[in-house]
């Protein structure tokens, strides 16, 4: 069974503010790939898919984009931060 890691870095981290680098991340097994999520439920870096597609399924604009390394993912999702491209998004769901 492969190893799961949590998060690497989200918003949620944070007190609604842009989030800070963690100081000790766990690596994912060396078969799997690091995600960012720019546009989300929760963004962030990810090196599980299942967290990748709870935070995206159903937003619109919610690509993300699979890396080889942590190092890209941390630096593609940081750019995104300084561009101010990350955003936070909540869907509602309204009965009627």
């Amino acid at each position: 069974m492969a190893q799961r890691c949590k998060s690497a870095i989200s918003l949620s981290d944070s007190d609604s503010s842009y989030p800070t680098r963690p100081s000790t991340p766990q690596s994912p097994p060396t078969n799997e790939r690091w995600y960012t999520v720019t546009v989300g439920r929760n963004p962030g870096v990810f090196c599980s898919s299942a967290e990748v597609t709870d935070n995206v399924c159903g937003i619109p604009g919610g690509n993300p984009a699979r890396y080889h390394t942590e190092a890209q993912a941390r630096a593609a999702f940081d750019s995104a931060l300084a561009a101010r491209l990350v955003r936070q998004v909540t869907i509602t769901m309204m009965l009627s």
